[in-house]
């Protein structure tokens, strides 16, 4: 089955040249952007649907709100250089889009006039606080636990992961894994330094990557994904990636009027359409032949989505709802764990015309499950969990003698 395929794009992580491979496989005004067309929420999501490419500035955990099943990709940054690039985007307003009506932070504001130094910027890591964690383990405020969950989310759920640093390797192995055939780029966005006094201290520096230590080891964790990857597919890959790179050196020598251009108020498509001749017109034997041989080797199979809730305890009862969105037609097993002890298990079944009201596609996602009365005795917490998995939904636990305590 191919899912639509969900970008979740951090800030200052070349997102807008990502943007561009999506144009140039795509066509123009394919990808559905949910930030860009937050007022017709609607109208994004049913070309989502149809072209089944978009994204944004948005965390995993979006299937949620489209309630449907999707694959995440995604691409990082080596933070410090994330940082230092956002502080250059802001000191030049933007790369100038500021003034066409572009929005700012207040830290950015501060740098605009001179109030913040880039040390400053730095050390307090005002261009938010383990960035990358917080948006792929979908947790607004992470912690350890977050980055495990961040890494577990990398291996379960996300199609392919790639960096900045090595943005052809990307785009080679989401063509091989999305379904495209095109693994170039147009070089958008790109922070327009104004020289500085003086260069970032060593102890901004220190401070910086303590405090992101999260973002640092998910980095880290990223790229030995990605190498495995690349190992998994054999010496075809790297007979590809050196073709990609060889054509790629060329589109980059080619006057990009895109450059420091964001996609706020969208490309011109001639460009692109100038690129995707040159494209048609190059060698590209290589490429297709780790493409074709990588989709008929293997499928990257992920993880299922899951959704519920816990409705509450009531006379002894657990109370609630779940389904699949990967496969919405199966029941879901589940088990109610006191502790590290699973005391009950059950599964979906039972009618929720709610749920099915709320825009849900299965109709049988109610579940009742008996405990005993030593679970409800217990001082320990219970939790509601999928079974097989360590996955849990939004207002699954901790409960505590019929209290939900979250």
């Amino acid at each position: 089955m191919t899912l639509p395929l969900f970008f979740i794009h951090p800030p200052k992580s070349c997102g807008t040249t990502v943007r561009t491979f999506f144009d140039l496989n795509l066509g123009s005004d394919q990808f559905s952007d949910f930030m860009r067309h937050r007022p017709r929420w609607n109208d994004c999501r049913s070309k989502f649907t149809g072209t089944k490419f978009g994204g944004g500035h948005l965390s995993f955990g979006y299937h949620r709100v489209l309630k449907m099943a999707v694959d995440y990709t995604t691409i990082l940054r080596e933070p410090l250089a994330r940082q230092i690039s956002h502080f250059h985007y802001a000191r030049s307003g933007k790369n100038g889009e500021v003034t066409r009506g572009v929005p700012v932070s207040l830290t950015e504001a501060g740098v605009m006039r001179g109030d913040i130094s880039i040390n400053e910027w730095v050390s307090e890591s005002y261009d938010d606080l383990n960035l990358f964690t917080k948006m792929v383990s979908g947790h607004p405020n992470p912690d350890t636990t977050s980055l495990q969950v961040a890494k577990n989310n990398l291996r379960a759920h996300f199609l392919t992961v790639g960096t900045c640093e090595d943005m052809s390797s990307y785009f080679l192995r989401l063509c091989a894994t999305g379904g495209l055939q095109m693994p170039f780029f147009v070089e958008a966005n790109r922070a327009h330094p104004k020289p500085l006094a003086s260069p970032v201290s060593e102890a901004a520096k220190c401070k910086f990557l303590e405090t992101n230590r999260l973002d640092v080891e998910l980095y880290r964790e990223a790229s030995t994904l990605i190498a495995q990857d690349e190992q998994s597919y054999g010496p075809a890959f790297a007979d590809a990636l050196e073709q990609v790179k060889q054509i790629q050196r060329q589109i980059n020598s080619m006057p990009n009027p895109h450059v420091h251009d964001s996609f706020s108020f969208g490309f011109n498509d001639e460009h692109l359409a100038q690129v995707r001749t040159f494209i048609k017109d190059c060698n590209l034997d290589a490429i297709q032949h780790f493409l074709t041989q990588a989709r008929e080797a293997k499928y990257h199979e992920k993880a299922d989505l899951y959704e519920g809730h816990v409705d509450g305890i009531l006379d002894g009862v657990v109370r609630g709802w779940a389904l699949n969105f990967t496969h919405p037609a199966e029941a879901v097993h589940l088990k109610v764990v006191c502790g590290d002890r699973v005391v009950a298990t059950g599964r979906t079944g039972e009618q929720r015309a709610d749920v099915l009201a709320a825009g849900y596609d299965t109709p049988t996602s109610g579940f009742s499950i008996s405990l005993p009365k030593n679970a409800l005795s217990s001082k320990e917490d219970l939790h509601v969990l999928i079974e097989g998995t360590s996955n849990r939904f939004p207002s699954s636990g901790p409960w505590r003698l019929g209290w939900h305590l979250a």
